[in-house]
Parts: C-alpha cells; sequence; structure tokens
C-alpha cells in the first residue's frame, strides 16, 4: 500500500528512503519516502549530512567583525529593513529566534509590538513536539501572548493527523507502539499514554511486539507501559544503556521509528545541554534502520500549511525567520518563500570560523535571503 499516496498533503512526513516494511498487525506494507532531507545522501540512509543539526540558543557575537552572508544574501538590522522592503507577512521560528525555551530573548517583545502596530500577519511554525493549543499556553507562560499570532503550526500536530490516518487504515486491528517520551508530560505538553491508547494505539514494551518506534521526547522508554526506563540521556548524550538496545533492535527488525521532534540538541542560555528526539534518526539511520518518518521542518508543507493561516489575499511576499539552514532557510527555499537567518542562533559557532556561504556549501544547502544578528526591530 503506497500510505502517503492516500493522505492529505499537509500530513506527509519527510523520510530517507522507499522500502517494505515486515507486515505485522496491519501495518500498511510499504512506507514511500516523501522527499530526502537536504545535503542527505540520496542513495544512502543517512538522515544527516556533514555536521548534525545542532539548536545552540546561547546569543554569540561574531568575532571580529566576520561578514555573514553568502554573496547572494543581504545583511540587515532587523525587521524594520524587511516591512521596508515590502514584505507582507511573516513565518517564525520559535527556538533561537523568540526564546531559548524558558525565557525571550532580547528585543523580542519590542520587535512584536512593532509588527502589531502595523497590523502585519505573523504565524509561528514550530518542530516542537507539541500540539499547537499546549504549545501555545507553554509560550503564554514565558510571556508570549497569542495575540500576536494568527496561529501556530507544530511538528507536532502534523504528526497527530498523521497516526490518525495511519490508525484508520490499520482498523479494525489495532496497531502497537514503542512510546518514548518525557517523564512528564504534563510540565513538556506532549501526549500522555493514556491519549495514545484513546487514539487506537497498544503501547508495548518490545520491538518485537511493536508495528513502530515513537519518539517524542528522551527521558522515559517504553512509556505507559509496566516496564518504564529512565534515562539520562536528555543531560548525557553518551548514555545510549537504555535508548541504543531499543534503536538497534528496530533498525535490526526494520520496524518504523516516527520523530515528532527533529531536533537533536538545544544549547539553553544558561549553558545548559538538552538532547533531543532528531539524536535517535541519527543513531537508527547509522545502525541501518530504512524507515524513519520525521515531521515538522524543512518538510514545506508545514511552511504552506502555516501561511495559509495568514489569511494574506493574492499574490503576497512572505519571508520566514529563523537560525537554522536545515530547518528553517531550506524549507522555506523548498516552499517558495524568502528566508532571513538570525545568525546568533545555532550556528553562531561555526559562523565564528567559516563564513555564511561556505557554511551553506558545507551543509548542501541554499544560501538565505537575508541575514541579521537576532530577532528585532
Amino acid at each position: 500500500m503506497n500510505l502517503n499516496a492516500r493522505l492529505p498533503m499537509d500530513v506527509k512526513p519527510s523520510a530517507s528512503v522507499t522500502a517494505a516494511v515486515p507486515a505485522r498487525g496491519g501495518l500498511p506494507e510499504r512506507f514511500r519516502a516523501a522527499r530526502p532531507f537536504p545535503g542527505e545522501a540520496k542513495a544512502g540512509h543517512r538522515l544527516y549530512h556533514g555536521s548534525p543539526f545542532v539548536m545552540v540558543l546561547s546569543l554569540v557575537k561574531l568575532v571580529n567583525g566576520r561578514r555573514t552572508s553568502c554573496r547572494a544574501t543581504r545583511d540587515i538590522n532587523g525587521m524594520s529593513d524587511l516591512v521596508e522592503r515590502g514584505y507582507d507577512g511573516f513565518l517564525l521560528d520559535q527556538y533561537g529566534v523568540l526564546h531559548d525555551g524558558r525565557e525571550l530573548l532580547p528585543d523580542v517583545k519590542e520587535c512584536l509590538d512593532q509588527l502589531q502596530r502595523r497590523n502585519i500577519p505573523m504565524a509561528i511554525v514550530s518542530n516542537s513536539p507539541c500540539e499547537s493549543p499546549r504549545a501555545a499556553l507553554r509560550l503564554e507562560r514565558i510571556g508570549l501572548m497569542n495575540e500576536y499570532f494568527q496561529s501556530l503550526v507544530t511538528s507536532g500536530d502534523q504528526a497527530k493527523r498523521y497516526l490518525e490516518k495511519l490508525i484508520s487504515e490499520a482498523a479494525p486491528v489495532r496497531l502497537s507502539c514503542l512510546f518514548i517520551s518525557h517523564a512528564d508530560h504534563v510540565e513538556r505538553g506532549t501526549w500522555s499514554p493514556e491519549e495514545l491508547r484513546s487514539m487506537g494505539l497498544e503501547l508495548v514494551a518490545s520491538v518485537d511486539d511493536c508495528d513502530f518506534v515513537l519518539a517524542n521526547g528522551v527521558q522515559v522508554c517504553y512509556k505507559g507501559t509496566l516496564s518504564e526506563v529512565e534515562s539520562d540521556y536528555e543531560s548525557d548524550a553518551s548514555d545510549w544503556s537504555v535508548f541504543g538496545t531499543v534503536l538497534q533492535a528496530a533498525a535490526k527488525a526494520q520496524r518504523p521509528l516516527i520523530i515528532v521532534n527533529p531536533d537533536c540538541v538545544v544549547h539553553r542560555n544558561n549553558g545548559v545541554t538538552v538532547n533531543c528526539p532528531g539524536q535517535f534518526a541519527k543513531k537508527y539511520s547509522a545502525l541501518g534502520g530504512e524507515h524513519l518518518y520525521i515531521f515538522g521542518k524543512p518538510n514545506p508543507e508545514i511552511f504552506r500549511e502555516a501561511s495559509r493561516h495568514l489569511e494574506l489575499s493574492g499574490a503576497r511576499r512572505i519571508c520566514h525567520i529563523g537560525d537554522s539552514l536545515c530547518h528553517d532557510v531550506s524549507g522555506a527555499a523548498d516552499a517558495g518563500f524568502a528566508s532571513a537567518l538570525v545568525s546568533s542562533g545555532i550556528h553562531a559557532p561555526e559562523l565564528q570560523s567559516m563564513s555564511l556561504s561556505d557554511l551553506c556549501r558545507r551543509k548542501g544547502v541554499p544560501c538565505p535571503t537575508f541575514a541579521m544578528s537576532s530577532f528585532r526591530w
């Protein structure tokens, strides 16, 4: 069965390859790749090429006045420059642009106020595993009120629709899932075991018994079963004692791995490093796993979905603001939008030692349309 051919465009995942899946419990026989990730080896199974996606959220100033731009990229001072250039609406990344997961970054509130006064529509496009209503509540807690934005679209939204379609196609057979998640799903705003069961999934504690592995966090393995095991992986990337065994077994059995949050690492302003499920994608692929499903950016559909919420009539100019070349710039380009790279975000350490054009070539992604040091007016 060609699973993706039967799904609406806005729920197709990004996947690394097309290959047959061992039939279990009514799971569709084929998972067809929607598109490779930018920079990915086309004939291989590696999700990432060159340096991994690393989210560095602390504001690191570029040294020695290094020019950040590609030859085709225009340096700008802030969002006022984009408004003067005639852009009608903006799509915004969260982490590294607006906040660091715990607090707003400098100048963000003032910039949003300036854009709101000019009635310029904005929508957030995020790789958060939270569904958008919960993600909005988390934003409110750190001072970002909903009235700034026309909508918030997350990878969690897209993954939820995909799972619902997958479950519906398998009915009346009940699909089984090995769930890797957070210890406190209430605080994180992510799915509880009860929610997944209410969707129609059975939660199991063995790769042999599962139809697929689902990861939206990195703290607890076998979530929702009597065999729950906690891991220190979120703070210690060398601790593969729990997840390494699961991913090796999943790759060997060719069980699909579904990643709801494709980010690999977050570095907060206070220096704390947080490892994320995107690391599992790299590990699974390196072990020979061929059935990898990742939701969110850079899939262009999440950008297009968010742009529709801007409610701009006619041919309007839209620019996406983000700090990741692989997630934000590449995805925006594929969706047909301009992009502005926040250079003080995840690539700040790399941009201290190389130009933006060199970094883009190294990662195999297009140059951003614009570059600015931070999200400011």
